[in-house]
This record gives C-alpha cells, sequence and structure tokens, in this order.
C-alpha cells in the first residue's frame, strides 16, 4: 500500500448499473473539479477525457489515464511505503 496524498471517491456511482457513461463522466469530472480546483496540465487532459466520453471505451481510457496520473510519486521520494499523489477509490 502506497501513502496517499489525496483521494477521488467515485464509489457512488462507478459500479452503479443505472447511471450511464456520459452520467459517470460528468460526475468525474465534478470531483475531479472540486478536489483539484488548480490541476496540473496532465490532469487536465484526464478531465477533458472524462468530459468527451461517450461510451464505455472511452470512459475506461480516461479511467486509466487518471490510474496513471493518480499513481506517481510525490515528494519525499524513495519513502515505504511510497509516498503517492491519489488513491482513486471505485469500491
Amino acid at each position: 500500500m502506497a501513502n496517499w496524498k489525496y483521494t477521488l471517491d467515485f464509489k457512488k456511482f462507478y459500479n452503479d448499473p443505472n447511471t450511464s457513461i456520459k452520467e459517470k463522466a460528468i460526475k468525474a469530472c465534478n470531483i475531479i473539479e472540486s478536489t483539484f480546483p488548480d490541476p496540473d496540465s496532465d490532469l487536465e487532459d484526464v478531465w477533458y477525457s472524462f468530459e468527451s466520453a461517450i461510451d464505455t471505451e472511452d470512459f475506461n481510457s480516461a479511467m486509466e489515464q487518471l490510474y496513471d496520473w493518480a499513481d506517481q510519486e510525490i515528494p519525499p521520494r524513495g519513502q515505504w511505503p511510497p509516498n503517492k499523489k491519489c488513491w482513486v477509490k471505485t469500491f
């Protein structure tokens, strides 16, 4: 496990079969915006991927981008457990 600096909590909608992909993408954008009001350019790219998601493939691609962004090690580096940027809670 890691020491996570932030958490994005998607569990309320992520596994809900009654929530459309577009609704999930909008909710993801809202949570990202509220957690990171001044995002770096990489997270902005992730946000735009969610905003433009129109199907499951697009949404899953945006989630992969988010996981890659969130899993970056942050200072102080070389710690155990490692310091990571953000936990994405989906369950």
